[in-house]
């Protein structure tokens, strides 16, 4: 989901809840598929509005976070609930698996849009499989019976672009329709003359103030007011690269191009043996992984404290927040091979 009941490190922004239209909540696990998640609704943002898609919740103090999490569903018509290779197995800081906490926010999620009747659609990462009924909590079995979508890195714009022709018959068309034509305008040439005849001043003036408007505009038009883009993304390694041993400092590094003032660079790791799968965090530029921190390497068969990663396929992931607060994921899936 949006967060893991032993989520306790990251920014949460909110997603609005403009009136009109479905809306469809990306349910997900941050340590195992935050930057599938953030991709994902990057695209459901650009097709049906960010007001329309649903990630991370902000639990006010002193409100029931159950009722905060059966409120946000209660108003989506589709659940997207992410699953990864660790979805169903993933352990909290004592051993127990977190599906049978019962205040875990991913089955709560779940469970709040089986419960609501919400349409809740499966969503395969990282070549997961679709779990059993009798591997899940009897709340969620239901979820077994659900068909699922894949979307893989290989093909990524093809299968998203399927998973949106599900949402558009669930929630709607995400194209707005045309507005209708302006009514017909009267002629003001004639008032414009009468105007400029008895107050030449004011005609000046106010000739003047259209002068700037439309350099105005035209400025605005060329980009010189916009503001810089904020958007991460890997130079290394690159999308599908077998990486091995130990990558030094720009082996293993993000641009943030455009941003203002970016904050921190948050590395993690997700895949076989990944565990908790924190790698570094950035404060400074150039933004390189490492492991330990501030030593500019990344030993590749070494994840979270120490811990041994197995080889396989894994997905880097730079978490970016700039000095606005704003944040961008960008993600890359490795081969990682070479470790015993």
């Amino acid at each position: 989901m949006g967060l893991d009941s032993a989520r306790q490190d990251q920014p949460q922004p909110v997603t609005g809840t403009a009136p009109g239209g479905g809306k469809v909540f990306i349910s997900y696990r941050r340590r195992e598929t935050a930057g599938h998640a953030g991709r994902l609704y990057d695209r459901l943002s650009e097709h049906y509005g960010d007001e329309r898609v649903f990630m991370d919740l902000r639990m006010e103090p002193g409100l029931d976070f159950v009722e905060q999490i059966d409120e946000a569903v209660t108003h989506c018509d589709a659940l997207l609930s992410l699953i990864g290779t660790q979805w169903l197995d993933m352990r909290d800081a004592h051993g127990r698996r977190r599906l049978d906490d019962p205040n875990d926010f991913a089955r709560l999620e779940v469970e709040a849009a089986l419960a609501r009747n919400v349409r809740v659609i499966p969503v395969l990462l990282q070549d997961a499989k679709m779990p059993e009924p009798e591997d899940l909590p009897e709340s969620l079995a239901p979820l077994a019976r659900r068909h699922a979508i894949e979307l893989s890195e290989e093909r990524w714009d093809y299968d998203v672009g399927r998973l949106i022709e599900v949402l558009d018959r669930t929630m709607g068309n995400g194209v707005a329709p045309p507005p209708p034509p302006p009514p017909p305008k009267k002629p003001i040439g004639p008032r414009v003359r009468d105007a400029a005849t008895a107050h030449p001043a004011r005609a000046f003036g106010a000739g003047v103030l259209l002068t700037l408007v439309v350099g105005a505009l035209a400025l605005w038009a060329a980009g010189v007011f916009n503001g810089p883009e904020f958007k991460p993304s890997f130079a290394s390694p690159r999308d599908g690269q077998t990486v091995r041993g130990v990558l030094t400092a720009g082996q293993c590094r993000v641009n943030v191009a455009g941003n203002e003032g970016a904050t921190s660079v948050t590395f993690s790791i997700s895949g076989p043996g990944a565990g908790k799968g924190a790698l570094n965090t950035e404060r400074d530029p150039p933004w390189d992984c490492s492991n330990p921190p501030k030593d500019a390497q990344w030993n590749t068969c070494v994840g979270h404290g120490d811990q041994p990663l197995a080889n396989g396929r894994h997905t880097l992931t730079a978490r970016v927040i700039d000095g606005k607060n704003r944040i961008r994921d960008a993600s890359v899936v490795v081969n990682i091979a070479g470790c015993s």
